[in-house]
């Protein structure tokens, strides 16, 4: 990889990453070797083919790639994606059973659920339900190991809009120092400020790790700790204050204290 990016430089760790998630949406995890693949990533890529076919060439000669007549495939990348895939499959199975387990022993304790099917699929009555939160069931889905998952869809998704190939290339080095269920954490805490910006995003995981946070649970923990300093630092309310009333006796707010508030906010977000 390094020889790679000396001659490519940091773009060329971007399109191999960009190939990569290509070749995991087969269902072989190889390419094709055939001209419409390699248009379709010039298209993408923004170059040409002739530089396609050279990164790709690189890309052997570096022992990243292997190429035949007819596919191209990382033999490194299949076998951690047959590992995963493997993985995934399993923990599924077991979470099977221990739904079909759980809902059996539901149904022989209490009489009146008879009626209820004990199938991995079924739902608790609406009585019994907590309420949680969107972002919660979100993360609760979350499989950092299943290969189906792409982050990248996931940031789209929840921004409404493409990204462009410049974000994607910020975005990334964050995708190798968070897993995915921080990285869904950020992304959408960036959805619920409404900033569907990558800038918001990205801030937000630069602080994380600047904190040396890396798990949800220290997010939740950084953020008891936030709310409990912004209460302790929160001034008295004034019983009275602000500018003159106007004519129909409304009080304006005061200047001062607007600006003393957003200075406050400043500090603290810092």
């Amino acid at each position: 990889m390094l020889a790679l990016r000396s001659r490519w430089g940091a773009v060329g760790y971007a399109y191999y990453m960009m190939i990569l998630e290509t070749m995991r949406e087969q269902s072989n995890f190889m390419l094709e070797h055939c001209p419409s693949i390699t248009e379709a990533l010039a298209y993408e890529f923004r170059i040409t083919s002739d530089e396609v076919d050279k990164f790709i060439n690189d890309c052997a000669e570096f022992g990243l790639f292997v190429i035949s007549d007819d596919f191209i495939w990382s033999e490194s990348f299949i076998e951690r994606m047959e590992k995963m895939t493997e993985k995934a499959t399993n923990r599924s199975n077991k979470a099977k059973k221990a739904a079909n387990a759980r809902w059996k022993g539901k149904s022989d304790a209490n009489p009146m659920h008879k009626h209820s099917t004990s199938n991995a699929d079924a739902m608790p009555t609406q009585c019994g339900l907590m309420p949680i939160k969107l972002n919660q069931i979100k993360l609760n889905n979350i499989d950092d190991d299943a290969p189906d998952f792409n982050i990248y869809s996931y940031l789209e998704k929840s921004f409404g809009r493409t990204i462009s190939r410049a974000e994607s290339e910020r975005f990334m080095p964050f995708t190798e120092e968070f897993n995915s269920r921080m990285l869904c954490e950020a992304i959408d805490r960036t959805e619920i400020a409404r900033a569907t910006s990558i800038n918001y995003t990205i801030r937000i995981l630069e602080n994380w790790k600047k904190d040396n946070i890396s798990t949800i649970k220290q997010v939740k923990e950084a953020d008891g700790k936030r709310s409990s300093k912004k209460k302790t630092n929160q001034p008295k309310k004034k019983i009275q204050g602000g500018s003159k009333p106007d004519q129909h006796g409304e009080r304006f707010p005061n200047p001062y204290d607007l600006y003393a508030k957003m200075e406050a906010e400043e500090k603290e977000a810092r």
